[in-house]
């Protein structure tokens, strides 16, 4: 995994006792080692139903993220405890994979996806492999975000805000690890997202192509700055 640079984002959330919220980053150790054969056969499977789906352009936008990769994450977050608890959640799951790999893992996982087709074969890939995951279709986007999705201006499927999600939508306070693959012009939206409405001590993991995994933690401001001098302190070493 290439190590990113610490770049931690903060919001003042008001109330009786002002305090800033801030995502920082989590470090994680090398993800080295191969993932179960469980898992190689789920990634295998799902591999081939992907390329199948590419070939029939019907989304001619889909790309897939590196699932042997957000395995070892999930694995590695699962290891070291650094989840608060086991609820998961992928923001524009696609067919699920990344979900039924987090339900191998023992988290409790959910998949939202905008894309109806995508929902329903993402349904099908855990029935085929006896994985117990939900999958939600709608759009992963809270209710009270419309002004972070406006300033961007154009996000290929953020914007598509005419599907909204069942009514087992997933609140992001009530997830412990949310996984999303943000386009290029979403990179500042997920984490913008995640911070307004995640809860305290809920993990963003996020796949950024060629530069691998990056996983962060929504933590009060005091904690911020203690979590970042420990990071300091382990890259010093």
């Amino acid at each position: 995994m290439l190590e990113l640079p610490l770049n931690n984002d903060s919001v003042p959330v008001c109330g009786e006792r002002s305090a800033i919220i801030a995502v920082v980053d989590v470090a994680l150790p090398a993800l080295a080692g191969n993932v179960s054969s469980e898992i190689q056969t789920l990634i295998g499977d799902a591999d081939r139903r992907i390329a199948e789906l590419i070939r029939s352009r019907r989304f001619p936008a889909f790309i897939p993220s590196d699932f042997e990769l957000v395995a070892k994450a999930l694995e590695a977050i699962t290891d070291e405890h650094l989840a608060t608890g086991q609820r998961f959640c992928e923001w524009g799951c696609g067919l699920g994979p990344n979900v039924c790999i987090a339900s191998l893992l023992g988290f409790d996982a959910t998949g939202i996806e905008i894309e109806l087709e995508l929902v329903e074969q993402a349904r099908q890939l855990a029935a085929d492999h006896h994985i117990d995951s939900e999958f939600i279709h709608g759009s992963f986007v809270p209710e009270g975000s419309d002004e972070l999705l406006d300033r961007g201006g154009t996000f290929a499927w953020l914007s598509q805000r005419h599907v909204p999600a069942s009514e087992n939508f997933v609140n992001p306070d009530e997830t412990d690890v949310v996984f999303a693959f943000p386009w290029t012009d979403e990179e500042g939206l997920i984490p913008d997202l995640f911070n307004r409405h995640a809860g305290e001590g809920a993990l963003l993991l996020t796949y950024h192509g060629c530069d691998g995994v990056r996983l962060r933690r929504k933590v009060p401001g005091p904690l911020a700055r203690k979590s970042k001098r420990r990071l300091k302190s382990r890259r010093s070493l």
